[in-house]
């Protein structure tokens, strides 16, 4: 193909190439561009890098990738791009506005993942895309995270908990869930997705103000309530 394209599907598979690093003219990695590469080790896309996509199953069943350094310019990673792989962690840039289903999906060594920080645009993450994965323990989310799989603004959604659940479905150590300050639809108190519009508690929760600075920091109403009232009368 062109210098500029590597969308050919499979292009690298079968080569024993060990560390990859984009060169800046390419704008597509095509579908199963590096599938069940066993050499692969390290891949880099530099400053510069016009790279817009990562295509279906591109790194799926890499056994031996450790190090991926992505950068600002990538705008989608696409369906099951890491399915199987084995990378520990990875910081996804603040460009990225799409992360297709099962993006990563049944990747047993996946401990991290942080979205990087800023950015404009909003972020959609699709259907199982942390599904099954087994190791993750945290996940660091930007505030520009607009959708979780169907779930945009949490306001007067139907079936919201159970859409956004399916995100990580069987990735059962997952211990954090950190959403930057800032964000418009969703937030975090610490280290626990907060799936609501308004957090009550009651009084003697709140002694330490630690509901009241974590709802004021992430833009979210508090309701107080005393230990005897019924929680429904506050909601009337």
């Amino acid at each position: 193909g062109p210098a500029n394209d590597s969308s050919s599907t499979g292009v690298f598979i079968g080569t024993k190439i060990k560390e990859f690093a984009v060169a800046n003219r390419v704008t597509v990695l095509g579908a199963y561009a590096f599938y069940n590469q066993t050499s692969l080790t390290t891949f880099t896309m530099g400053e510069g890098s016009q790279l817009k996509g990562l295509g279906t199953y591109t790194f799926s069943g890499t056994t031996k990738l450790t190090t991926v350094t992505l950068a600002d310019g990538l705008e989608t990673i696409g369906y099951c791009a890491f399915y199987k792989s084995y990378v520990p962690a990875i910081t996804i840039p603040k460009t990225v506005t799409l992360l297709d289903q099962y993006a990563f999906y049944t990747t047993s060594k996946l401990k991290t993942v942080t979205f990087a920080p800023g950015g404009t645009e909003g972020l959609t993450i699709k259907r199982l895309a942390f599904g099954s994965a087994t190791v993750l323990e945290v996940l660091n989310l930007p505030a520009r995270l607009e959708t979780i799989y169907t779930v945009k603004s949490l306001s007067g959604a139907t079936g919201g908990f159970k859409d956004i659940n399916e995100v990580f479905t069987k990735s059962n150590k997952l211990k954090e869930i950190n959403v930057e300050e800032g964000g418009q639809y969703f937030a975090s108190i610490d280290g626990i997705l907060a799936i609501a519009d308004v957090v009550l508690v009651i009084d003697d929760s709140d002694s330490d103000g630690f509901f009241t600075n974590s709802c004021n920091t992430n833009n979210l109403p508090l309701l107080k309530v005393p230990v005897a009232l019924n929680a429904a009368d506050v909601m009337e």
